[in-house]
C-alpha cells in the first residue's frame, strides 16, 4: 500500500515509511515501558545482595561478577567489547531463568534488558545478543520470559512482553524462523486480549511492537487481532475505564495494521469502522484522534475495488458515510489543531468523502443518516421524498424504519422531531404502513412526546399519530 508518512509517535517512535522499506521502519523501533516502581520510588534497586544467588547456586561465580562488573561501570563500556556485552546479556537472562522468587531482581533484570535494547548506538543489532547462541533464533532464551509473561506483578508482564516481543520480532527481521515462539506470544497477546479491559495495559504495549513486522502483523490479524482491539476500543466508550494512553496505543496498533493488505477484510468484519468513527468523533486528546484519523484515511484511499466483500475502500467509504463521519469529519475541520498530520488527514478525509457521498443515490444518503443516529431538516424529509421512496423502506425486514422509531428516545429534540414527521409520511404512502408502525411500537412512543415541552417535538409528534390513526389525512390536515 501506498501513502504511510513518517511519523512520532509519543512512547512509540518514529515509524512509517512511502515506499516498500516501510516493514523494516516499524520493526527498529527501541522499545519502551514507563520506569520501574523500584526506580521511581527512588530505591534503584541498591539493595541487591548478589553474593546470596551466588552462594545458592543460582549464579555462577562469573555471572555474579560481570552484573556486578556492569553495576560499576556505565552501559556503553560494557557493550563496547563484544565478549564483555555476550557475557552481559547471557547473565542477565540467568538471572530471569532462575531467580523467580524476587520480585525486585525481575524488576532489576528486565530494566537491564531494556536498557540493552535501547543502545543501537553502541550495539549495531542490540536484540541480536539474547538471540541462542546455537542458531541465532530466540527460542531457548525465550522460556526466561515466559513466566513472567503470567507473573502477578503488571508492571513485570509489560516490561516483559515488550522486551520479548521486540527481541522476537528483531530476529525475524534477520531471517530466523521464530515460529514457535511467535505462537506463544500471540497466543500470550490474545488471550488477554479476550477478557476483560482491566489488565489491558500490560499487554497492549507488546501488541504494540509485535504490529510493527509485517509477519507478526499479519499473525495476529487472523488471530482475530483487528476484532480484539476495535472490541475493547468499542467499550472505551460504553463505560470500561481505558486510560487515554492505552485507547491511544490501541488505536496506533490499528492504524499500523491497515498498511497490511492481507488484513484488510478483517476491517470489513463487524463494527470496526463504526468504532474508528465513533471514536474520532468522541476522543478528547489530539493523539488518539490523530492515529484514528490516519487509520480511517487509510482505508478510505488504499486498495483495489472489488466486487463483493467486505474488505474495499468503496465499503470502508459506505460504513464510514454510513455512521455520519462527513459530519464529524467537517466539524473537524473548523477546530484548531496544534498537530499538522491530523489537518492535513482531515482534508483529504473531508475530500474523499464528499467525493464518494454525491455518488450515492438520495435514499442511499437517507440510510446514512438515520444509521448516523442525528437527523436534520433537508430534502429526504418531505412528502415528496416518501411519496417517492415509501417502498424502499422494505429492504433488509424494514431495518431502516426500525432504527427510525428507536430514534423517537433519541435525546436530540430535533433528531427525535423529523423522525416523528418521517414515521408519520411514510405510515400515509405505504400500504399497511400504519400497522407496522403500531407493530413496532412507535405509535406508542410518539403518543407520549405529544406533551413534550419542546413545541416542534409535540406538533410532530400529534402530527404523525394523527397520520397513523387517519386514513385520509391529507383532508383532515
Amino acid at each position: 500500500m501506498s501513502g504511510l508518512h513518517h511519523r512520532s509517535y509519543p512512547g512509540l517512535g518514529t515509524v512509517g515509511s512511502s515506499d516498500s522499506s516501510k516493514a523494516s521502519k516499524f520493526a527498529v523501533v527501541p522499545p519502551h515501558v514507563q520506569p520501574s516502581p523500584y526506580e521511581e520510588n527512588g530505591q534503584s534497586f541498591s539493595d541487591i545482595n548478589w553474593d546470596i544467588f551466588s552462594r545458592s547456586g543460582a549464579l555462577t561465580d562469573s555471572e555474579t561478577s560481570v552484573i556486578r562488573m556492569a553495576e560499576t561501570n556505565v552501559l556503553s563500556y560494557v557493550l563496547a567489547d563484544p565478549s564483555d556485552a555476550s557475557k552481559y546479556a547471557g547473565s542477565l537472562l540467568s538471572c530471569l531463568r532462575t531467580i523467580k522468587s524476587s520480585t525486585e531482581v525481575t524488576h532489576y533484570v528486565l530494566t537491564k534488558i531494556l536498557e540493552v535494547l535501547n543502545s543501537a548506538d553502541v550495539v549495531s543489532n542490540p536484540a541480536g545478543l539474547f538471540f541462542d547462541q546455537s542458531d541465532g533464533t530466540f527460542t531457548l532464551n525465550y522460556d526466561p520470559f515466559k513466566h513472567c509473561l503470567t507473573h502477578r506483578d503488571g508492571w513485570i508482564v509489560k516490561a516483559s512482553g515488550v522486551a520479548a516481543a521486540f527481541i522476537l520480532t528483531q530476529g525475524m527481521r534477520s531471517g530466523c524462523s521464530n515460529e514457535g515462539t511467535l505462537s506463544h506470544m500471540i497466543e500470550h497477546v490474545c488471550g488477554k486480549m479476550q477478557g476483560p479491559s482491566q489488565g489491558l495495559v500490560n499487554v497492549v504495549p507488546a501488541l504494540g511492537v509485535l504490529v510493527k513486522d509485517e509477519s507478526a502483523k499479519v499473525a495476529m490479524g487472523r488471530s482475530g487481532g483487528v476484532g480484539y482491539v476495535a472490541r475493547h476500543l468499542r467499550g472505551s466508550g460504553e463505560g470500561e475505564k481505558l486510560g487515554a494512553q492505552t485507547v491511544y496505543e490501541l488505536g496506533f496498533c490499528l492504524w499500523t495494521m491497515t498498511y497490511s493488505a492481507k488484513l484488510r477484510g478483517d476491517f470489513g468484519n463487524g463494527d470496526v469502522v463504526e468504532v474508528m468513527c465513533d471514536i474520532v468523533k468522541k476522543a478528547q486528546r489530539e493523539k488518539v484522534v490523530r492515529v484514528i484519523a490516519a487509520a480511517l484515511l487509510n482505508l478510505a484511499k488504499d486498495g483495489e475495488d472489488e466486487e463483493g466483500g467486505n474488505g474495499t475502500r468503496k465499503s470502508f467509504i459506505e460504513s464510514m458515510l454510513s455512521c455520519g463521519l462527513l459530519k464529524t469529519i467537517k466539524t473537524m475541520k473548523d477546530r484548531q489543531w496544534s498537530d499538522p498530520d491530523i489537518v492535513s488527514d482531515v482534508t483529504l478525509l473531508n475530500k474523499i468523502l464528499t467525493a464518494n457521498y454525491k455518488e450515492f443515490s438520495t435514499w442511499e444518503k437517507y440510510q446514512q443518516e438515520v444509521r448516523s443516529g442525528e437527523l436534520e431538516w433537508g430534502v429526504t424529509h418531505t412528502e415528496k421524498f416518501w411519496r417517492e421512496n415509501a417502498r424502499n423502506m422494505e429492504e433488509d425486514d424494514f431495518q431502516t424504519l426500525k432504527h427510525l422509531v428507536a430514534l423517537l428516545s433519541s435525546p436530540s429534540d430535533e433528531t427525535v422531531s423529523i423522525a416523528a414527521y418521517d414515521i408519520g409520511e411514510w405510515a400515509r404512502f405505504y400500504p399497511n404502513g400504519r400497522a407496522l408502525v403500531k407493530k413496532l411500537g412507535g405509535k406508542d412512543l410518539v403518543m407520549g412526546l405529544i406533551e413534550s415541552e419542546n413545541e416542534e417535538v409535540a406538533r410532530n409528534a400529534l402530527q404523525c399519530v394523527s397520520k397513523i390513526m387517519v386514513q385520509n389525512w391529507e383532508f383532515v390536515s
